[in-house]
Formats: C-alpha cells, sequence, structure tokens
C-alpha cells in the first residue's frame, strides 16, 4: 500500500505531540492521532520503535524523566504517566519495525497512521504523518473499516 505524507507544518494539531518525540528514536502510531484529530481528549500514546536498542534507550529516557512516573508494564509495552497531563505513554516492546510498516499491521482505516522523523536531503530533521489513503475521509464519516488484504 502506497502511504500519503503531509508536513506537520500543514497539520499544527500535530505539534501537541512534539513532547513525545523528544530524546528517543521512536515515533507515534495508532488511535492517538483519532482523538487528537477530532479534538478529543488524549489518554494514551504508543510509540513504536524500529528495534530494540532504540526502545531500551527510550526506556531508560522515561524512567529518569522526573515528569513521568511508572505506570504499568506487561509483554507489549512499558507505561509511563506524564504527571502533569495524566496522559500515558506507552513504549511498545512487542514488535519493532519502520512507521510505514507498522501501520500496515493495524485493521482498522482510522489508526493507520503515524508521525515521525524524517531527515531531509540538508541532514536537517522534519516531522511527517504518515497515513492510510482512508484515514481522513473514515475519520471525518466517523466510519471503522477494517482494513485486510485478502
Amino acid at each position: 500500500m502506497k502511504w500519503k505524507k503531509s508536513n506537520r507544518d500543514i497539520l499544527p494539531k500535530l505539534r501537541k505531540l512534539d513532547q513525545y518525540m523528544e530524546g528517543h528514536n521512536g515515533y507515534i502510531a495508532g488511535g492517538t492521532f483519532k482523538n487528537l484529530f477530532n479534538s478529543e481528549k488524549i489518554r494514551d500514546i504508543d510509540i513504536f520503535f524500529e528495534n530494540n536498542e532504540d526502545f531500551k534507550s527510550a526506556l531508560e529516557l522515561f524512567n529518569s524523566d522526573e515528569k513521568y512516573q511508572k505506570h504499568y508494564e506487561n509483554d507489549n509495552c512499558n507505561a509511563f504517566k506524564n504527571k502533569q497531563t495524566g496522559i500515558v505513554v506507552e513504549l511498545v516492546k512487542s514488535r519493532f519495525d519502520k512507521a510505514e510498516n507498522m501501520i500496515g499491521i493495524f485493521d482498522f482505516t482510522i489508526v493507520q497512521c503515524a508521525y515521525a522523523r524524517e531527515i531531509s536531503e540538508d541532514d536537517g530533521i522534519n516531522y511527517v504523518l504518515l497515513y492510510s489513503p482512508r484515514f481522513f475521509e473514515d475519520l471525518h464519516q466517523k466510519k471503522l473499516v477494517i482494513d485486510i488484504d485478502w
């Protein structure tokens, strides 16, 4: 599947997520975007990683950050709660992959979305939103569409 891509400057709501992208090499993917673009309260943010080393580095970062407290741990993730916002940040450890591959495994089009860093041609860092071609349409129409290749 060919994912669509937008620069964060086109979608200013994404800047609310920037603080959760600092200090690690992960990317945000999944249901957070449904809440964000519907102007609903964000309850949790799922951060995925390309490899175990990036996960371990982020785990160390969140463990040492005074803004967060350990919330829970299971086979899928280590979760931290932001003391100020109450938002739970889940560091996903059950699967590692690039953002464009990860969102392809999500079943519903309204969660096939990721906010990631991308290195530009001049070695600068850009933040981009990758999403299913149907993401905004299904979100706007409040349609829950299963995206399965048969």
